[in-house]
């Protein structure tokens, strides 16, 4: 590709997922889970969890482009509070509208 086709395609790719495009050229178009995971949300300066996406936190390191495991991926009473959650909202339809305290369970 020439150098102009590189960059509109690129751009494309930007745009399709959300992440910026000076990211996804620099990876070349080609982003692992981890830098996926510190960009897609990096304006916000949260990230990913790559255990679970559907869990996100502040980030610790926003001058680093790739991140780590996340919280979830190395304790695992948090993966299994998460997939309870996950269970009673889902598999039995109980939703409540507060905050779920792990420090109310202990």
């Amino acid at each position: 590709m020439t150098p102009e086709q590189q960059t509109a395609f690129y751009a494309k790719v930007a745009k399709t997922i959300g992440i910026d495009p000076g990211v996804v050229a620099r990876h070349r178009g080609k982003l692992s889970q981890s830098v996926f995971a510190a960009s897609l949300l990096a304006s916000k300066g949260k990230v990913i969890d790559t255990y679970d996406g559907t869990q996100m936190s502040d980030n610790p390191t926003p001058e680093r482009e790739i991140w780590g495991d996340g919280p979830f991926a190395h304790d695992p009473q948090r993966r299994a509070a998460a997939a309870l959650h996950g269970l009673c909202r889902k598999d039995l339809g109980y939703v409540t509208s507060g905050p779920i305290s792990r420090s109310a369970s202990r």
